[in-house]
């Protein structure tokens, strides 16, 4: 999962920046780096992100 698609996700899935960090217990300064390409984020986030946006799709 590529920056792109992180924002993309969050996008889908109607989260903010900020409510995602909230979610992970991280920074929203680490968030908005990730979205913005300036650090890489962890393999796990992008799981993370794919597996909720496949169950919110399969719920409506």
């Amino acid at each position: 999962m590529k920056a792109s698609d992180l924002s993309h996700s969050l996008a889908v899935l109607g989260w903010s920046q900020a409510e995602f960090a909230r979610r992970l217990g991280v920074d929203p300064t680490t968030v908005s780096r990730w979205v913005s390409g300036r650090s890489k984020f962890p393999k796990w986030v992008g799981e993370y992100l794919r597996l909720a946006v496949l169950v919110k799709t399969a719920l409506e």
